[in-house]
């Protein structure tokens, strides 16, 4: 298993906890005083015995606002420096997973490794891998019989993976996100023209609008921006039909 940070998520707690940790009631103005919000409220609820998954769990449903309180500096930071750290807080493994991981790791048939790969071909038997291995970035070769790709969606490139996508960016109508998370888009869910303008009717859902809202990656916070975007295009189409109703009883 290779990864640039050779990192794994972190164990999910047993049992039930509740949610604990009020990150909202002093918005951090950076990513630094973000990671010291963070680490005193794990500070804060290990010593009255409970998980810090449960601090977690309450950054998940405070982080949109909390991303949108950070500046675009403190915005870039995170991602620079941690948002590896978060993620591998914030998508933890199963016991099922953790318990697999641990008896392969013993046994010598898994190993995790920090690097990334560097060139890969194939001969009559295997596939033949350089990687690039961290910190020093030195060239290991290895064999293989299968290698997958599990890196997940490229969101940075998302425009120039579907046509229609590139035909509506050739007219300026949409551009990509400037931290490189998808579409740009402003917090009504409207894309931003290349112009900086809101376009109206051409709406932003998911993931692709990660940069202008933060965390929108598990459902319930899908689900929560497709309500509020189904209701702006009800609110459309009934003005729609008003101005049109209107223009019917002038005439």
């Amino acid at each position: 298993m290779l990864s640039r940070s050779g990192l794994l998520p972190r164990p999910q707690a047993t049992g039930s906890f509740a949610l604990d940790g009020d990150l909202l009631k002093c918005f951090p103005k950076t990513a630094l005083g973000l990671l010291q919000q963070v680490r005193s409220a794990i500070d804060e609820v290990t010593e009255k015995g409970l998980p810090w998954q449960s601090v977690f769990d309450a950054l998940r449903h405070q982080g949109q606002a909390i991303w949108q309180a950070l500046p675009p500096e403190g915005q870039r930071r995170f991602l620079r420096h941690l948002c590896r750290w978060f993620e591998i807080h914030r998508f933890r493994m199963p016991p099922q997973i953790k318990e697999l991981v641990v008896r392969e790791t013993a046994t010598g048939r898994l190993h995790i490794r920090a690097g990334r790969i560097v060139s890969a071909a194939y001969d009559s038997q295997h596939i033949l891998i350089d990687i690039a291995t961290a910190p020093h970035r030195s060239i290991e070769q290895a064999r293989a019989q299968w290698l997958i790709l599990a890196t997940g969606p490229d969101h940075e490139n998302a425009i120039g993976h579907e046509a229609c996508l590139l035909d509506l960016e050739r007219v300026g109508l949409i551009t990509k996100d400037p931290h490189g998370l998808g579409i740009k888009c402003d917090r009504e869910n409207r894309a931003v023209a290349r112009d900086g303008t809101p376009v109206e009717g051409l709406l932003i859902a998911g993931p692709l609008a990660r940069g202008t809202f933060g965390e929108l990656t598990s459902v319930p916070e899908i689900v929560d921006q497709a309500e509020k975007i189904v209701e702006r295009i009800r609110q459309m189409h009934f003005t729609g039909t008003r101005r049109m109703a209107m223009r019917i009883d002038a005439e």
